[in-house]
């Protein structure tokens, strides 16, 4: 009786310590992953604070000359930068906010000038063939930037990537969501090297952190026909 005492009580201080163990492991890990956001947040702080001194220096100077020259070309020039440059602010503003805060976007709202930039022209300009489908105006106007810059990014993709190509870019506001799709199929030439072997190679790497950050899901692969398609379906919350 003494020695099944004595193990019932071994077995359960065992189990006991193997308990404590997993839980200290389990709180070290907490804290370890609280520091990692935290030092990220900080980091993502200080790169909003340089980025948004340097474009509002960009942004003044721009509204400046627009304002003072006499010159047409350069006063459109100007307003241009200064549009550019003010949409800059905005999206980093509410990124800033989604990521410091974890705060889903803001609902519509908004103007026509802050959702990134006209669709149909993007898709003009790369003699890409646009498919819209539903009301714009439903998402919020950080999801509607979300998009335009999916399809912008893969729009320069498939121009380095597969000159020539037919591209193809769908997209479609369901009412709770925006769902974007652009494929290109086979290249009909070969790609210059120096184009792309341009840029920072982090395109679709950053379009999958920006869609990730909004609740949505991102991809990008070949589709099997030597072609490529990039899809993204960022959430878009209800007024």
């Amino acid at each position: 009786m003494l020695l099944a005492l004595y193990l019932k009580i071994r077995g359960e201080l065992i189990r006991s310590l193997r308990k404590r163990a997993e839980l200290a492991d389990s709180e070290h890990r907490l804290l370890a992953e609280r520091a990692e956001t935290a030092e990220r947040q900080r980091l993502a702080a200080e790169l909003h604070d340089i980025v948004t001194h340097h474009v509002t220096e960009i942004v003044l100077h721009a509204d400046a000359l627009r304002v003072t020259t006499g010159d047409d070309d350069a006063r459109a020039a100007a307003e241009q930068i200064r549009r550019v440059g003010t949409r800059t602010l905005t999206e980093l503003r509410d990124l800033m906010r989604v990521v410091t805060t974890g705060a889903r976007p803001v609902p519509a709202g908004r103007a026509d000038d802050d959702t990134g930039g006209d669709l149909a022209a993007l898709a003009a300009a790369d003699h890409a063939a646009l498919n819209v489908e539903g009301d714009p105006g439903t998402v919020p106007a950080v999801v509607a930037r979300a998009v335009y810059r999916v399809v912008q990014e893969s729009l320069t993709n498939a121009r380095k990537h597969a000159p020539g190509a037919p591209v193809a870019v769908n997209v479609v506001y369901p009412g709770d969501r925006a769902d974007v799709e652009v494929r290109n199929a086979a290249p009909r030439r070969s790609a210059d090297p120096a184009l792309t072997g341009a840029g920072s190679g982090m395109g679709l790497t950053g379009l999958d952190r920006r869609v990730t950050l909004l609740g949505g899901t991102f991809s990008a692969g070949a589709d099997g026909e030597g072609g490529f398609t990039v899809t993204a379906s960022i959430p878009a919350p209800a007024a």
